[in-house]
């Protein structure tokens, strides 16, 4: 039987072998190809059509960003579901509160259940949640980490990746379309995702922390990305593109709106998949483009 340590670095290699092979396997497609990939994935013509002709009509480098928790799976790498999903940060706040061991705490926290003050504050100030909790990473190195998280997203969100947008990915990856994916999760295990998608993991941005000596330092680096910040990093790490070569996903309007919005107003293609029916309107109102995955009711569990 093997030890931990044995199964950790086997993990290790797979994840290496992984990130050599999944390159190769791209091949170029067409338009019509494209489009039929992804209708028969579950995107309407409409949409599909949509997607491919702007990337058909387009001049020079394209990219899309998409968001992560939510959008490209049914879930959240840092809070879990409250089902099947655990939460890579949930187990570690839990594990960390009950051993007194949090690297910055905070006022009222060891005399609260730790899950529900952090939900609580994420609700009213989720900009300061949202940092907080990618602090419980000080005093790891960054690859232990990924290594952990990667195990996490094998065990529980491989099998929550929506299909739809698996898919997607894929296609504008064929078509030449660089993909970056720009999370509101910790930086460190927000990366294990790109393993699963064919990103490269230089175009996955998280919540980051400074690292000195090869540790995570419990120091945030500004600004996050959630929200206005995930448009920053579009601007500051996704290099040079013309105005318009640029397609943007997320599930939410309060997150992802910003990046929306951008999006939209550059000339590009924003589209948020399964959206709250009250915010329809304003969708509408800022050209953002709105889809129903079919494979939602399937996964949501």
């Amino acid at each position: 039987m093997l030890n931990k340590f044995s199964g950790k670095v086997i993990l290790s290699i797979a994840i290496l072998l992984i990130s050599v092979i999944q390159p190769a396997i791209a091949k170029a497609i067409n338009g019509e190809e494209a489009r039929d990939c992804l209708t028969k994935s579950g995107w309407t013509q409409e949409l599909a059509d949509k997607i491919v002709s702007k990337i058909e009509t387009a001049e020079g480098r394209m990219i899309a960003v998409f968001d992560h928790d939510n959008t490209l799976v049914c879930g959240d790498i840092t809070e879990g579901n409250g089902k099947s999903q655990p939460g890579f940060m949930h187990d570690m706040l839990t594990r960390m509160h009950a051993e007194h061991k949090i690297p910055v705490p905070v006022a009222g926290l060891y005399e609260s259940n730790p899950w529900e003050f952090y939900h609580s504050w994420a609700r009213s100030k989720p900009q300061e949640a949202y940092a907080w909790i990618c602090t419980l990473l000080a005093g790891q190195k960054p690859e232990q980490v990924l290594i952990e998280a990667t195990e996490y997203f094998e065990n529980h969100m491989k099998k929550a990746i929506f299909p739809e947008m698996l898919t997607l990915v894929n296609v504008l990856q064929q078509m030449g379309v660089d993909v970056y994916i720009v999370s509101a999760s910790a930086h460190n295990v927000v990366l294990s995702a790109a393993k699963y998608f064919g990103v490269p993991e230089n175009r996955v941005l998280g919540i980051r922390l400074k690292i000195e000596n090869g540790i995570i330092q419990p120091k945030v680096i500004n600004p996050i990305s959630f929200a206005a910040g995930k448009t920053w990093y579009i601007k500051n790490f996704a290099g040079d593109f013309p105005r318009g070569n640029i397609m943007v996903f997320g599930d939410s309007y309060k997150t992802d709106g910003h990046m929306l919005r951008f999006a939209a107003q550059q000339g590009g293609l924003a589209l948020l998949v399964n959206p709250d029916a009250e915010i329809t309107e304003t969708l509408e109102k800022n050209k953002i483009v709105y889809y129903n995955l079919p494979s939602k009711p399937l996964l949501d569990n």
